[in-house]
């Protein structure tokens, strides 16, 4: 079993879109195949996009439309200098201690309507370190309660090996209590 994590936050429109998420994967990204969004990942998961840590997707840099449907926030598009675009995207991955990806975290609509600073890149980061702190130590609780009532089971098929049942009673005990583990 896959322990994950999924909130929303933000307008009201990105708020009120049924299914998960609402930032670029839009809302069936559960229900995509994994191939399609290990692809997703990997273009969004640029190198060139790479800024303290985080990815940010300037508008024009990517085809969302080829990646599959997508959210597009509800944003004027202005010629301020700094302003948000409502094609920029702005991503965190969500990393396990040993590397691998756990999740992606979509930032798509900032409320100032400016494209983040540093320093709000870094506080992003280090809140997406934490969620994949939480998402980590849950998968491991999941893990090891599942080893738990895997070593409960054979414990208790042990202490009824000392009765000497017939060995096809014992294997079909031992059958059973592995599929209920």
């Amino acid at each position: 079993m896959a322990v994950g994590a999924a909130a929303r936050a933000g307008s009201p429109a990105a708020k009120a879109r049924p299914g998960f998420g609402g930032g670029r994967h839009g809302p069936s990204a559960l229900s995509q195949p994994p191939r399609r969004l290990l692809v997703e990942a990997v273009v969004i998961l640029d190198d060139r996009f790479l800024r303290h840590g985080a990815y940010v997707v300037p508008a024009g840099s990517v085809d969302w439309d080829a990646l599959g449907p997508s959210y597009v926030p509800d944003l004027p598009v202005t010629d301020a200098p700094g302003a948000w675009h409502p094609e920029d995207g702005l991503f965190v991955p969500i990393c396990h201690s040993d590397g691998h990806l756990l999740g992606i975290v979509s930032a798509d609509e900032p409320a100032s309507g400016k494209r983040p600073t540093d320093g709000e890149i870094d506080v992003l980061v280090a809140l997406g370190d934490h969620a994949a702190l939480a998402v980590q130590a849950a998968q491991e609780t999941a893990e090891a309660s599942r080893h738990r009532r895997a070593l409960e089971a054979l414990l208790s098929i042990s202490s009824e090996l000392s009765g000497a049942p017939a060995a096809d009673a014992i294997l079909e005990r031992v059958c059973t209590e592995i599929r209920n583990a």
